[in-house]
């Protein structure tokens, strides 16, 4: 793991006024996600870009609709750099700590400046101590509200990142997936959630009735694409959402990585009831799985 070093200005209307340039950092400011959002809109290598992300597809890009995709970019007044493992030089780590040494009446606070003052050589001409990060006194939920682990199975559980199985629950978090968090503090952060032996858990969206499907559905395929799960992203749709994700990706986009996953939405389909219509839903859905080429990597694809 990198060691963060964060930077947090007193005003953050002042973050434009730093000249950071030959520093290892730059503080975030509205102008910057105004340049991002004209990158975007006008741009030609910004367009392509834009025609990547699903939620900015054929939209005109703005500061707001940045935020809503990242929302870590909303810590204006911020500047942060990693100086694990080498990431940052020696040389850079001293201007840095220069840098705080001239401003230090503007900063808030930094954190890992210990480690920073450590790293750069550099002997500090002002005061550690008041500008060291502290972290708050925990403040915990009530226990009836706390939330430490999942205790049911969810809706399925898949390969996620590294391999590493994850269960998918479904959950009131938007449109778009995310990893959940425990909810033990109410004023730090939360680990990431899991089951009690130990499978990080994801949330994933219900898919609306009518056209706002094709947009939740498009964001669940972009979030999956993005995050790199091992397992194909037909295999987790179809386990997760069953035939309606069949029907929306299209026979013709149904690819899976190996006969596991393969057989595992083949095991998914005999769930399903025995009515003379839904057993023809069965076989007809079945066939489109038999049929789907095997290949050995995930491919993202449009929803349309």
């Amino acid at each position: 793991m990198g060691l963060n070093v964060e930077i947090k200005l007193k005003d953050i209307s002042k973050a434009e006024s730093f000249d950071t340039e030959d520093l290892p950092f730059y503080f975030l400011s509205s102008k910057d996600l105004q340049e991002d959002a004209d990158w975007y809109n006008n741009d030609p290598d910004g367009i392509k870009e834009k025609e990547r992300i699903y939620q900015f597809k054929g939209r005109h890009v703005t500061p707001e609709l940045i935020l809503s995709v990242f929302p870590m970019l909303k810590h204006f007044g911020t500047a942060s750099f990693d100086i694990g493992f080498s990431r940052t030089s020696n040389e850079d780590m001293a201007k840095s700590v220069e840098f705080i040494a001239k401003n230090i009446d503007d900063i808030e606070y930094v954190r890992n400046i210990d480690d920073l003052i450590e790293r750069s050589g550099v002997k500090p001409s002002f005061d550690i101590k008041s500008i060291r990060y502290k972290d708050p006194e925990p403040e915990y939920l009530p226990e009836s509200e706390q939330v430490k682990f999942l205790d049911h199975d969810g809706v399925t559980t898949v390969k996620g990142m590294n391999g590493t199985p994850t269960v998918l629950v479904f959950a009131n978090i938007g449109d778009s997936p995310r990893y959940l968090q425990q909810k033990i503090f109410a004023n730090q952060h939360n680990d990431i959630l899991k089951t009690k032996d130990g499978k990080p858990v994801v949330g994933i969206p219900t898919i609306p009735l009518g056209d706002a499907s094709v947009e939740v559905m498009g964001n669940v395929i972009q979030w999956l694409s993005d995050t790199y799960f091992e397992e194909s992203i037909p295999s987790i749709l179809i386990k997760s959402y069953g035939t309606l994700a069949i029907d929306m990706l299209g026979a013709e986009n149904i690819r899976f990585n190996n006969r596991e996953e393969q057989a595992e939405c083949l095991a998914w389909l005999n769930k399903l009831g025995y009515s003379s219509i839904e057993y023809r839903e069965r076989m007809e859905y079945g066939e489109i799985i038999k049929n789907a080429v095997v290949e050995c990597e995930n491919a993202s694809m449009d929803v349309g």
